[in-house]
């Protein structure tokens, strides 16, 4: 005789799994985790920047500690960026920074004016990369907990007709 009592929380299992599966493709779910705040952060770096009251901005700065600079600052008017964006070479920068004339990468500013020496400075590649890839490895993680909730809520059905 079938459990019902297992077999509803079998049922409750799989839905809880397939809310949890589709998070990262629902907007307003994404952005309460970290996927969702990266891809936030990516989408204004390459429109605005990203500066510290908005969402990804702590996520974006994570990511930038893990990568290399291209130049570092060498004035630091403050603790934090103020803005991160994508910039293209428009002017003169200083010699240590070795871009070509056009050419875009990721400024970070300590301050909010175009103080070169006041900017870290990460090659576009790098950054969108490692953003893309930290997405990717978080949210295959949510998806892989889905797929178990589902297959642990499956298990419980089956169990409940098999008594």
């Amino acid at each position: 005789m079938p459990s019902p009592t297992l077999t509803v929380f079998g049922l409750s299992l799989d839905i809880l799994g397939a809310m949890v599966l589709a998070t990262p493709d629902v907007p307003s779910l994404s952005r309460l985790h970290e996927f969702g705040q990266l891809r936030i952060a990516e989408a204004k770096l390459q429109e605005e920047g990203v500066k510290p009251e908005q969402d990804g901005y702590n996520e974006l700065v994570g990511i930038l500690e893990t990568l290399p600079t291209v130049a570092t600052a060498e004035e630091k008017p403050s603790c934090e960026y103020q803005v991160v964006e994508l910039r293209r070479r428009t002017g003169y920068a200083p010699s240590n920074i070795d871009f070509r004339w056009g050419s875009e990468y990721i400024e970070a500013r300590y301050e909010d004016t175009d103080n070169y020496r006041a900017s870290d400075f990460y090659q576009v590649s790098d950054v969108l990369s490692a953003i893309r890839s930290e997405e990717r490895r978080i949210e295959t993680l949510v998806r892989g907990g889905g797929l178990l909730l589902m297959a642990t809520g499956f298990a419980l059905q089956i169990l409940s007709t098999s008594m």
